[in-house]
């Protein structure tokens, strides 16, 4: 993401929230003491705390008429996505902004679950301030519906103790991989999210496309 992305998503919680409010049971924002109140439902961040919440509490200093109330949801894509199924479908009215992975976002616009933000993020400003790639999972027939906020990047660690350097073929991963696993043995060569979720497909999918 470039520099410029901070102040958007500062302004893109707002419009998500007025947006979204439009979809809810009562057709109205929550209002309490003189401040609408906004709930933003997503999955805890990789990382130190710090930034989300700096981000979080400068978005309430800009906006002194809005109480934005944060809950967290489980630490894993599937039971996200079907929380979200279940109360969208439902017309839960208990939140107003959430965070979708790119593959929900053209499931919950075409079911008209999440609010067009194109009156406030036309879809040639966001190609002006995004990568492509983010850019084309949010906007869904030429219309914006969620506005990108950080991107999961595919990459191979290794530890410098017990391989000489980043493996360069299928091949040299595997031989390290033994080599490792011989100067300490009972660790694992090679560690990856192989388990039969998201996170499998997105691994098998970044072997695929590294080979074009």
């Amino acid at each position: 993401m470039r520099r410029r992305l901070f102040p958007l998503l500062v302004a893109g919680l707002v419009a998500l929230g007025v947006g979204a409010s439009g979809c809810r049971r009562s057709k109205e924002p929550r209002e309490e003491a003189g401040r609408t109140r906004l709930v933003f439902k997503y999955q805890p961040l990789w990382g130190p705390p710090g930034p989300f919440r700096e981000l979080l509490a400068r978005f309430e200093r800009e906006n002194p008429g809005v109480e934005l109330v944060t809950e967290a949801l489980p630490n894993a894509s599937d039971l996200a996505h079907q929380f979200f199924l279940t109360s969208l479908e439902g017309g839960a009215d208990d939140f107003d902004v959430l965070v979708a992975d790119v593959v929900w976002v053209p499931e919950f616009a075409r079911a008209g679950w999440i609010a067009d933000l194109s009156e406030h993020f036309p879809p040639e400003r966001l190609r002006a301030d995004f990568f492509p790639g983010p850019v084309e999972a949010v906007v869904v027939d030429g219309r914006t519906y969620a506005v990108p906020w950080y991107l999961d990047v595919g990459v191979l660690y290794y530890r410098t103790d017990l391989v000489p350097r980043a493996p360069r073929t299928y091949e040299e991963l595997r031989r390290f991989a033994r080599e490792a696993m011989a100067k300490a043995p009972g660790i694992q060569g090679y560690v990856w999210q192989g388990r039969q979720y998201e996170g499998l497909s997105c691994n098998v999918y970044e072997a695929l496309w590294g080979h074009g």
